[in-house]
């Protein structure tokens, strides 16, 4: 017998396929700005990613995963200018 606490995480696949367009979750449309030769950097809405139907925030905070934010929130608070700047204006971007 074990003692250790389980946690229930929700991890159904995919969405219901027969789910009306109205139930479905609304999804911005990417625009991508062409600017010339200038670098820039993409950074994503973490909020769009999902493990299955669950949202990523909910998925760690149901699985009390605490150590993805802080981490993603201590990289944003970041000056990542120097380290931009290194990059070449030509080529492929990241």
């Amino acid at each position: 017998m074990t003692t250790k606490q389980k946690k229930l995480i929700d991890r159904t696949p995919q969405f219901n396929l027969f789910l009306q367009e109205h139930d479905c979750p609304e999804k911005p449309e990417a625009t991508i700005a062409f600017t010339g030769a200038e670098r820039r950097f993409v950074a994503p809405n973490p909020e769009d990613i999902t493990v299955g139907n669950v949202l990523l925030k909910q998925y760690l905070e149901q699985a009390g995963q605490r150590t993805p934010k802080i981490v993603a929130d201590m990289l944003d608070q970041q000056n990542w200018s120097a380290f931009e700047e290194r990059y070449a204006s030509s080529g492929r971007p990241p």
